[in-house]
């Protein structure tokens, strides 16, 4: 690969993952639906995980 090169991933910005948001609906204790905000940190999904890119 002539001319290629390594870069910081510009999605992650190098980190690795990204923190993503799933929303569910759960029952509370009263059996009520209710919304609920799941926050969790996950491979970034352009990088692999690997926090660089190949450009070129």
């Amino acid at each position: 690969m002539a001319g290629a090169e390594i870069r910081t991933c510009t999605a992650c910005g190098g980190l690795r993952g990204t923190e993503k948001t799933e929303h569910t609906l759960e029952r509370d204790a009263e059996g009520r639906l209710a919304p609920k905000a799941h926050h969790f940190w996950s491979p970034c999904s352009m990088c692999g995980g690997s926090g660089t890119v190949v450009v070129g």
